[in-house]
């Protein structure tokens, strides 16, 4: 919880746990993105899988649906804010088809779709 590295040996003990990926010294930001932005995706019944900031400091979030969050570096929380308006509004019906949605570009985003085959019900 505090973000602390710990070394496991693998295990499917742990395989039920988040992924949380990132340089060493940003262990307690890390951590501390996956407690707040898990906790408001919880409110919209989505639950996280893994949390990944990259060597530039993008954001990176994979949902236990699959789907896959490129948020960038910057304004993380109005993108997130964006995204589940739309996800509430547009996305509404067809959220479950996405693979990935890419939150980086200044005035919206872009829609990845599944093939038809990999839909997650009510993903």
């Amino acid at each position: 919880m505090r973000g602390d590295i710990v070394e496991v040996e693998k295990t499917t003990k742990i395989q039920a746990l988040p992924l949380l990926q990132g340089e060493d010294r940003y262990a307690q930001e890390i951590m501390s993105q996956y407690l707040r932005v898990g906790k408001l995706l919880a409110q919209q019944d989505m639950a996280l899988a893994a949390v990944e900031l990259d060597e530039t400091r993008a954001w990176t979030l994979t949902l236990q649906s699959g789907i896959t969050i490129k948020l960038g570096r910057d304004r993380i929380w109005e993108k997130l804010q964006y995204l589940l308006t739309a996800k509430n509004g547009d996305l509404a019906k067809d959220f479950h088809k996405i693979q990935v949605v890419d939150m980086r570009y200044p005035g919206g985003f872009a829609v990845t779709w599944r093939a038809a085959d990999q839909y997650v019900a009510g993903g």
